[in-house]
């Protein structure tokens, strides 16, 4: 049986020289951020947490910068927003969500603006 030639990304990166990494809350045990590093810079997938321990962030970082969709979260897990990064800024299709209620233990997250970032900047449709 010969060896399966699909790797994962992570694997990837290992044979890439990146290590992975984990920065702490100051002075707790809590981790802030998780990724892989590569020369110094965050590199490939990185998850971003609440004190509470709660994903706050995840996405990627190409040569050290935001690449790519973002999503970011409430601390009761719904998603908060969407929002595609180029060069580290924010440029591309964005969605904002409110953080609702459970409703018979159900938490439903709602659209409350959509619309398209330039360079950082908001733009009007």
């Amino acid at each position: 049986m010969s060896e399966s030639k699909f790797r994962e990304w992570w694997q990837v990166a290992e044979e890439e020289g990146a290590i992975w990494t984990k920065i702490y809350y100051p002075g707790t045990d809590r981790i802030e951020s998780s990724g892989y590093t590569l020369n110094g810079s965050k590199y490939e997938l990185w998850h971003e947490y609440y004190e509470s321990g709660i994903t706050k962030a995840k996405g990627i970082y190409v040569n050290g910068l935001k690449w790519g969709l973002w999503e970011y979260f409430y601390e009761s897990g719904c998603t908060k927003e969407e929002v595609e990064y180029k060069d580290g800024q924010r440029n591309g299709y964005y969605v904002e969500y409110n953080d609702t209620p459970c409703i018979d233990g159900v938490r439903t997250c709602y659209r409350k603006a959509e619309g398209y970032y330039i360079n950082n900047e908001k733009c009007d449709d």
